[in-house]
């Protein structure tokens, strides 16, 4: 017949082997997104994707998943010295800067055509020259300086 001390040490083995498994799913089930900071989840196991965006506090999921993270607040780029042609022919050189933020409603869609900021931002620098571009190349000499 089993000795009770041997049963009361694997019952208590098991009751902390449990507590500790239950301790790591809550544990990798928490994210936290900083209050300057939207993100939309996905799920590292089955590669699936929220639909929605979360915003700032901590969020429970399914253990593993993480967010794709976006800045919610205004992000600068800039353009020193920039070069371009006007309507006349003349090269100007620009200093231009502009803004830009993410809606946390088009999230889904920024993330499953550009996959993450990096990229996004690159994108938005590229069609900034470019819509810059197009733009110095309507106005003459004498507009530029007059207005």
């Amino acid at each position: 017949m089993p000795d009770d001390g041997c049963i009361c040490k694997v019952v208590a083995g098991a009751s902390l082997g449990v507590v500790i498994l239950i301790i790591a799913l809550v544990a990798s089930s928490l994210q936290k997104l900083n209050s300057d900071e939207v993100g939309i989840s996905y799920n590292q196991i089955s590669k699936v994707m929220g639909e929605g965006p979360h915003y700032e506090g901590m969020h429970m999921g399914y253990p593993g998943f993480s967010y794709i993270e976006f800045s919610s607040v205004f992000k600068t780029i800039s353009h020193w010295g920039m070069l371009c042609i006007n309507k006349d022919g003349v090269e100007i050189s620009l200093d231009i800067g502009y803004q830009y933020r993410i809606r946390g409603q088009n999230l889904f869609k920024i993330v499953t055509e550009f996959r993450d900021h990096e990229t996004f931002s690159q994108v938005l620098t590229f069609i900034g020259q470019a819509a810059i571009y197009d733009s110095c190349k309507k106005f003459n000499t004498s507009q530029f300086q007059s207005e």
